[in-house]
């Protein structure tokens, strides 16, 4: 699973290649172990513009990745749709996205080869690419 940092790794890449068992999460920030979009103004350890800096940063960054890959086959919806999904907007910060919902979401997915992909999915259930 490619947690935050894995996963703008992998949604910079031009094509995602993850077996059946392999997941992709949302990069929103998070800053102290806590969700940089829950800290608010007037909290006790003043992160508040801390949280929105680095929440603003990642948008931007999420964005133009997500433009590059989306844009041209899924336009500014999909871009958006993706958007949400990236930065958490309905879903805990470590909640999977799995290889389904990336195909929807228009990314380049392909389903792993080779034998490390073959041994991980042997001992584990998933969905298989198509």
């Amino acid at each position: 699973m490619a947690l935050s940092g894995g996963t703008l790794i992998a949604l910079g890449a031009r094509e995602i290649a993850i077996g059946r068992n392999a997941a992709l999460s949302a990069v929103d920030p998070v800053l102290f172990g806590r969700r940089a979009k829950h800290i608010e103004a007037g909290d006790e350890d003043g992160l508040h513009a801390t949280a929105r800096e680095y929440e603003d940063a990642m948008r931007r960054h999420l964005q133009s990745t997500l433009r590059a890959r989306l844009q041209a086959t899924q336009g500014a919806a999909g871009v958006e749709k993706a958007m949400a999904v990236f930065m958490g907007q309905n879903a805990p910060h470590e909640w999977p996205i799995y290889g389904p919902e990336l195909i929807d979401l228009g990314l380049p997915v392909r389903a792993a080869e080779g034998r490390w992909s073959e041994y991980v999915d042997a001992r584990r259930g998933g969905w298989r690419a198509r």
